[in-house]
């Protein structure tokens, strides 16, 4: 204690994160970045993050054409749109297929001018998706051919500001708690098989696919992603094209 005073805890996410930029050597760079004043929003440039070995995002018809319109609405309203897709690796590797989309009902989209929905909003309104990342756990148990079962929670970035499609400091904030989230769906099925992603979505088309790896307290980003079309054709998507200005440019 200093004069008297409680001395001021850090958030543990916080701590996680600041390893993050100490292992990477970027710590003194994000806080150029964070003494711009964007708080939570300060940026974190994608280009200093490492790329996910032999990683790959194949993404089913319905993930695919969701995230088409996400990009559409998020460049006409101007606002963040949060969904979220269950998937699995392809066996025991770092590629992954999507097949399964969720995102905000009607009802709620309406608002999206006037409020602001997050992936609680998701979570609340499709009761079914927790039960089946669940059973999706259990069936790859059974098969038992080392792939994993991953949950992806993502957002989208509409452009309003300079640094508008790259990740910010919350959101990586937020990959690591969402990963702590799932803790209780992978013991309650008495399994580790299971992972999570983050994804944000830019309004200039980008689809960044994110993986915070908590064995090695790193992230690591996905820079191919394709998605099937409803007459079976695969088409690439667009992913971390943005360039990052620098602090106080």
């Amino acid at each position: 204690m200093r004069n008297g005073e409680f001395a001021r805890q850090r958030d543990p996410y916080e701590v996680k994160l600041q390893k993050v930029f100490e292992r990477n050597g970027i710590d003194d760079l994000v806080a150029r970045y964070e003494e711009m004043g964007y708080g939570g929003m300060t940026p974190i440039p994608h280009e200093i993050i490492n790329e996910m070995p032999n990683g790959r995002i194949l993404l089913g018809d319905n993930c695919a054409e969701y995230l088409k319109i996400m990009i559409e609405v998020t460049r006409q309203r101007r606002v963040e749109v949060p969904f979220v897709m269950i998937g699995e690796t392809v066996y025991d590797t770092n590629e992954v297929l999507f097949d399964d989309f969720y995102t905000v009902r009607e009802s709620s989209a309406s608002r999206l001018g006037e409020m602001s929905c997050d992936i609680q909003t998701v979570l609340g309104e499709h009761e079914e998706l927790e039960p089946n990342f669940k059973e999706r756990i259990k069936e790859l148990q059974k098969r038992n051919d080392g792939s994993r079962a991953i949950i992806c929670f993502g957002h989208t970035h509409p452009n309003r500001s300079a640094y508008y499609g790259t990740y910010s400091k919350e959101d990586f904030n937020n990959i690591i708690q969402y990963d702590d989230s799932i803790g209780q769906a992978r013991s309650s099925v008495g399994d580790d098989r299971a992972q999570t992603l983050g994804c944000m979505v830019a309004a200039n088309g980008d689809v960044d696919f994110m993986f915070y790896d908590r064995t090695v307290s790193n992230f690591y980003k996905f820079r191919s992603v394709a998605g099937r079309k409803l007459d079976g054709r695969v088409e690439r998507f667009q992913s971390y094209s943005f360039r990052t200005p620098m602090p106080g440019r």
